[in-house]
């Protein structure tokens, strides 16, 4: 295929993705059904902080630590994991994301843990710990969640 023929074929594939867009956009039902699915998508699951291992620490990694901890399952598969650390919005803090992916569930493909957390006189404290899956099948196999997995 020319160049020229491969330039006609990536602006009709432009054009196509532009008028879908413009129908989702248009149509209010698309509208909210894609709100809702955003919305979902960002949903998390609260984990009481009474129940986590080291809600306060003078270092700030040890709060993060159990969130990883017993990772990688075994040396089957393609485990990977993923620590994101970053300032809070708010400035009062920091959020950290831990990504395990390539469970050895056949349900679970992933889970996340989000934790924020503060600095308290001293030493750092947890203020919020969260959760959610994705789901390897079922109706929302792919997309995250904070129901467990079928």
């Amino acid at each position: 295929m020319s160049s020229m023929a491969r330039l006609g074929v990536a602006r009709f594939a432009i054009a196509v993705a532009g008028l879908a867009a413009l129908i989702v956009a248009q149509n209010p039902a698309n509208a909210e059904k894609a709100a809702a699915e955003t919305a979902a998508q960002d949903a998390w699951q609260e984990i009481g902080g009474a129940d986590w291992k080291v809600p306060v620490a003078a270092d700030l990694m040890d709060i993060v630590a159990p969130a990883y901890q017993g990772f990688p399952e075994s040396d089957e598969g393609r485990q990977r994991l993923a620590v994101e650390l970053a300032r809070s919005g708010d400035g009062e803090g920091y959020t950290a994301t831990v990504t395990k992916e390539g469970l050895l569930d056949d349900a679970v493909g992933a889970e996340q843990i989000r934790l924020k957390i503060a600095r308290r006189a001293a030493n750092w404290g947890l203020v919020r710990a969260e959760r959610r899956w994705q789901c390897r099948r079922g109706a929302k196999a792919g997309s995250w969640t904070i129901s467990r997995c079928p």
